[in-house]
């Protein structure tokens, strides 16, 4: 088999025969998650990482306002969902702080 290479936004790998492979990566999508996932990692997040703080009210209530509200990845979602890593918005997380996802 040949070497791997990346080329812009698309990976070609060689394979035995001439044609090659190729995967775009907006065809890569992560798995479909839901809510409560979307809180357990959300928590999980806040277990092994530092340095995140949620947004004060008055932010959070603006970007609300505008349809979106950040993730603790520093992502944005809508209020009611999470980023593409699966992360729960801070409006979701804060809509019910007790809410850990089980």
């Amino acid at each position: 088999m040949g070497e791997v290479t990346a080329t812009d936004r698309a990976l070609v790998v060689p394979q035995t025969a001439p044609d090659a492979t190729l995967v775009t990566v907006s065809d890569a999508r992560p798995p479909a998650i839901d809510r409560a996932a979307a809180l357990r990692n959300a928590h999980h997040f806040f277990e092994t990482t530092s340095g995140w703080a949620p947004p004060d009210e008055d932010t959070l209530a603006e970007w609300v306002a505008d349809g979106v509200s950040p993730c603790p990845d520093e992502c944005t979602a809508t209020p009611d969902g999470w980023c593409d890593h699966g992360i729960a918005s801070w409006a979701l997380i804060l809509a019910d702080p007790d809410d850990i996802g089980r």
